[in-house]
C-alpha cells in the first residue's frame, strides 16, 4: 500500500492520462477470449497499465504488409534459386502473416476508439480502411492456412507447380490488399497524404455522431 501512495504522488500525471483512457482500449470487449487468453499475460499492462490495443495496433500493424510483401519476394526468387528451400521459407512467412494480421485486426477497434474525435481524424477515413483490412485480414488468413495444408501435404516432396502458381498469386492479392489497407490506414492520422487535402483538414475536429432515439422508447 505504501508504494502505491508513493508511486501516486511522484508521478500524477501520468496515472491521470492512464486513467482517462476507456476500459475497452485495453481489450476487455474487443478481443477474442482465447486470443486475449494468450496475448494479454504477456503485456505489461496488468499493474500500470502502460499497453493498450492502440499501442499493439501500432507496434504489428506493418508486419503483415512487410510479410506479404517478403513472402512474394521469396516465391519469385524461388523460381532460379534454391526453389524449394525459398517455397518453404515463404509458406512460413506467410503462416506469420495471417497470425499478425490477426493482431492488427483484434487491436483496431481499440485504436479506432483511441484516435476517435482527435483533429484530423474523420469517419470517413476510419471506415475505409476498416473495410480494405477486414478483407485484407481474411484473404491473409485463408492462404496461412493454405500454406499449413501446403506444408503437411508436401512435407516429404517439392510443391508441384500448381500450388506454387496458385499461392503466388494468392501472395499477389495479399500483399496489394495489405499495402492499400496501410495507406488508407495512414490517411486517418496524416492529413498530407490524403488525395485533395488541405491544411485545415488537419486541425478540423469531427463532431460525435448523435443518435437518434425512437420516439415509441422515448413513450416508454
Amino acid at each position: 500500500m505504501t508504494s502505491r501512495v508513493v508511486a501516486r504522488t511522484r508521478c500524477p500525471n501520468r496515472l491521470s492520462r492512464i486513467a482517462a483512457v476507456p476500459d475497452s482500449l485495453y481489450f476487455g470487449r474487443t478481443m477474442p477470449s482465447g486470443f486475449r487468453a494468450v496475448l494479454v499475460p504477456l503485456l505489461p499492462f496488468n499493474s500500470h497499465r502502460t499497453m493498450t490495443g492502440i499501442h499493439l495496433h501500432l507496434l504489428v500493424n506493418h508486419a503483415p504488409i512487410l510479410g506479404a510483401m517478403f513472402a512474394l519476394l521469396l516465391l519469385l526468387a524461388s523460381f532460379r534459386f534454391s526453389r524449394d528451400v525459398l517455397q518453404r521459407t515463404a509458406l512460413v512467412v506467410l503462416i506469420g502473416v495471417g497470425i499478425a494480421g490477426a493482431a492488427a485486426k483484434f487491436s483496431g477497434q481499440p485504436a479506432e476508439d483511441g484516435v476517435r474525435g482527435m483533429p484530423g481524424v474523420t469517419r470517413a477515413a476510419i471506415h475505409a480502411h476498416e473495410d480494405i483490412a477486414d478483407k485484407a485480414f481474411i484473404a491473409a488468413a485463408l492462404l496461412g492456412l493454405l500454406s499449413v495444408a501446403a506444408l503437411v501435404r508436401w512435407r516429404n516432396g517439392p510443391l508441384p507447380k500448381s500450388a506454387t502458381n496458385g499461392i503466388l498469386a494468392g501472395t499477389v492479392v495479399v500483399s496489394g490488399l495489405m499495402a492499400y489497407s496501410g495507406l488508407l490506414g495512414g490517411q486517418i492520422r496524416h492529413t498530407e497524404v490524403r488525395p485533395g487535402a488541405t491544411s485545415a483538414d488537419a486541425i478540423l475536429i469531427e463532431p460525435p455522431r448523435v443518435r437518434r432515439v425512437d420516439s415509441t422508447q422515448t413513450q416508454r
